[in-house]
């Protein structure tokens, strides 16, 4: 399929066949057990391409799980950062020139 990659206004990657075929399925034990071992340490970014779910179905899944009580929730803040593979950090990246970085430290 040669549909284009999309992005919402968070810089999450949104729904995609090509990475997401898993998304419409149930959720099975052993998909729920890595979200609960990997969720801190990788992050939903990371997890969504491992379980081929997008990254808002991965969140939603750890706050249900959260909820219930099955999943723990972290002690610490954990922040990860967007991969920088991203078409929108490309697209930043292509668009800023460095006379404009230098402009503003003249």
């Amino acid at each position: 399929m040669n549909m284009p990659v999309t992005y919402d206004r968070y810089g999450r990657m949104q729904y995609h066949p090509d990475f997401h075929a898993r998304q419409k399925l149930s959720w099975t034990t052993s998909e729920e057990r890595y979200l609960i071992e990997n969720y801190v340490t990788l992050g939903p970014e990371a997890i969504s391409f491992a379980l081929e779910r997008t990254i808002q179905t991965v969140m939603t899944r750890a706050y249900e799980l959260r909820k219930k009580g099955v999943m723990q929730k972290s002690q610490h803040k954990h922040t990860h950062r967007r991969s920088s593979f991203g078409l929108n950090s490309l697209t930043r990246k292509l668009t800023t020139s460095d006379t404009e970085d230098t402009a503003c430290w003249s």
